[in-house]
């Protein structure tokens, strides 16, 4: 005998069709969160960790780490000085002083006297103040220079900003009384004058080097200016 089961209306038909949809597409909605839930939030090994801030171009660049004003005293007429000897150290020394890393010098005035050297240092911030100075022990006893090699000196000296207080100084001598001799093959007339521009250079570089040193500066391993 057949059993009769009972017609389902098709109203609810429908609805269950409905319900079954909505939860399918409820399903699927979860495992797609699911999905995008479980990819690595922390940044893929080895690349670059990103800064929130990025440095601003201030802090980015460094201040140097010494400041220098390097100006010389003009001859004196009577010294037995030529004039020219002022120009070539000034020129050596800041070459020489330039050289080092964190460095940062300027040629003061051509004709910077001793007291004029004392107020500029008292009127900076930063920046010391270098005072060179060409002389001839000779004319300092007060007789005539010979014009010899080992007459002529260089004075320096180094004054702290503010204060102008001296932190170095001294003379440099070349030939029997300082750093050296200098040998030079040429005809008599023009060796006298190569010759003293070799010792200017010279006493000069030694002046820039010892300035180093007393600023805390240890590169002294370059060749002579």
């Amino acid at each position: 005998m057949l059993e009769c089961v009972p017609m389902v209306p098709r109203s609810a038909r429908r609805t269950v069709f409905v319900v079954a949809a909505i939860l399918a597409f409820a399903t699927a909605v979860v495992a797609q969160s699911g999905r995008r839930s479980s990819k690595p939030t922390t940044p893929t090994p080895g690349a670059p960790a990103i800064s929130e801030t990025a440095p601003t171009e201030s802090a980015s660049k460094k201040a140097p780490a010494i400041e220098l004003l390097v100006g010389i005293d003009d001859p004196n007429a009577l010294s037995g000085v030529p004039t020219h000897f002022a120009d070539t150290v000034l020129s050596v020394c800041v070459h020489r002083l330039s050289e080092p890393a964190g460095m940062h010098v300027t040629a003061g005035p051509r004709s910077l006297s001793r007291s004029d050297a004392v107020k500029a240092a008292k009127a900076e911030t930063a920046r010391f103040v270098a005072w060179l100075q060409v002389g001839n022990s000779t004319s300092d006893t007060g007789r005539a220079a010979r014009g010899s090699g080992d007459e002529y000196y260089v004075k320096y000296m180094v004054l702290e900003p503010g204060t102008a207080k001296v932190k170095t100084s001294g003379q440099v001598f070349y030939g029997t009384r300082g750093v050296g001799n200098i040998g030079i093959g040429a005809p008599r007339t023009a060796r006298d004058a190569i010759y003293l521009e070799q010792v200017i250079r010279e006493e000069a570089r030694q002046a820039a080097e010892r300035i180093l040193s007393a600023l805390g500066i240890k590169d002294t391993g370059l060749p002579p200016a």
